[in-house]
């Protein structure tokens, strides 16, 4: 059974980090974009391919430059073994594999749609932490659990989709990048992330466009295109649809409420 105090939620990281350290572990899962960090003395790049293990006590610091996401575990240490925070600290990054992908999407879907935005609350969260520290610690010798050929495939679709959000995609071409037919696609994809192909797409659209209009100083005609977005107005018309305020008195209430948050 994990700790009462046990954390699961989203964070985004800035350009001012600074050194520090923690009494307990942090689990750090890249969700979108990247970041440098670095842990014990050791550099990486936190993206699509590796996350980040923090034992407790190892200093710290990460910075990024464009907007990011990532799913925070913070995780009191008792009922871990000590051999297993003693290989993180040797080893503090690992590779993602496409099925650990898979929850960390979950799960930053449950703590996007939860009723205090960005953490993840129960009864999903003490369940969710621990399939997290459950795949985190599999056996070195024996590799992490083999994710299914349709998981991998799902994951290109995705990452490729990500990167490029401001295509016009259609259902065909985001098969194409997994070597499906659209029937196939279409058939497939809501048993990994229970939604359809344009659904996904559109949940992904607006919320990077949330995202933007929060953390970054582009205009809302510029964030609709990256986004995909006909113009300023398509981007009006899905944010009201999805219950969301227009995109400017989004962004002002977002950036309000970040102001009020700071020390």
């Amino acid at each position: 059974m994990l700790p009462p105090d046990t954390r699961l939620h989203l964070r985004s990281y800035g350009q001012d980090g600074h050194a520090h350290q923690h009494d307990h572990l942090q689990i750090v899962l890249p969700v979108r974009g990247a970041m440098e960090i670095e842990v014990g003395g050791r550099g990486a790049r936190l993206d699509h391919r590796q996350a980040a293990l923090i034992v407790p006590q190892a200093r710290h610091d990460q910075h990024a430059r464009a907007p990011n996401c990532f799913l925070v575990l913070d995780c009191p240490t008792e009922s871990l073994p000590a051999r297993q925070l003693d290989a993180w600290q040797r080893q503090p990054f690992m590779p993602m594999p496409a099925h650990l992908h898979l929850l960390v999407e979950y799960l930053s879907r449950q703590a996007a749609d939860a009723a205090a935005p960005g953490m993840v609350g129960p009864p999903i969260a003490p369940l969710g932490a621990a399939l997290l520290l459950q795949a985190l610690q599999a056996d070195p010798a024996q590799g992490f659990m083999p994710a299914s050929a349709s998981a991998q495939r799902m994951l290109r679709v995705q990452q490729q989709v990500r990167s490029q959000l401001d295509h016009p995609w259609t259902v065909a071409e985001m098969a194409c990048i997994a070597h499906w037919s659209a029937s196939r696609l279409q058939a497939i994809f809501p048993q990994h992330t229970g939604l359809t192909p344009q659904q996904w797409l559109q949940r992904e659209r607006l919320q990077l466009a949330c995202r933007l209009l929060v953390h970054t100083p582009q205009s809302i005609a510029a964030i609709a295109q990256h986004c995909g977005y006909a113009g300023q107005s398509a981007l009006t018309r899905a944010m009201r649809r999805n219950g969301y305020a227009t995109p400017a008195r989004y962004r002002r209430e977002g950036q309000d409420k970040q102001g009020s948050s700071l020390p």
